[in-house]
């Protein structure tokens, strides 16, 4: 009987010290491609999801590569993980910066994809989905 109380305390006081308090939310996979009707990517764009969870917007976020392509990450408790929020998002795309550097410059996205409001875009994450999601644009 003595054993089995010690184990029922150590397990309640390990519980107690890992912390029982709230958990992240789960994520899921989120990736794309954003290109603009000329079938040429918008690569330097950032993407952003945007949903409500617990009073608060939560963002995922993914920057277009050279092919177009995107993979969405989320910063929960301040790391950053792969993935986003499952539900409904509004989603904005933003023109990669001008650099100094030498080269060919990103083609500008229109101002209007990069606010929420304006955009038109939205998208469903589903849990156990493929979430591949292309978008898009006009060119400005």
């Amino acid at each position: 009987m003595c054993r089995v109380a010690v184990v029922v305390v150590a397990f309640v006081v390990c519980a107690w010290l890992s912390g029982c308090g709230p958990t992240e939310p789960p994520l899921y996979p989120v990736s794309g491609s954003v290109k603009f009707r000329d079938g040429k990517p918008a690569a330097g764009a950032t993407v952003e999801f945007a949903i409500q969870h617990d009073g608060k917007t939560v963002n995922a976020r993914g920057v277009v590569n050279e092919a177009g392509a995107y993979q969405l990450k989320t910063v929960l408790d301040g790391k950053e993980k792969d993935g986003a929020l499952a539900g409904s998002h509004k989603v904005i795309v933003v023109s990669a910066s001008a650099s100094s550097s030498p080269g060919p410059q990103p083609a500008p996205v229109p101002v209007r994809y990069a606010e929420y409001g304006n955009s038109g875009l939205t998208f469903e994450v589903k849990p156990g989905a493929a979430n591949d999601y292309p978008i898009t644009v006009e060119r400005k």
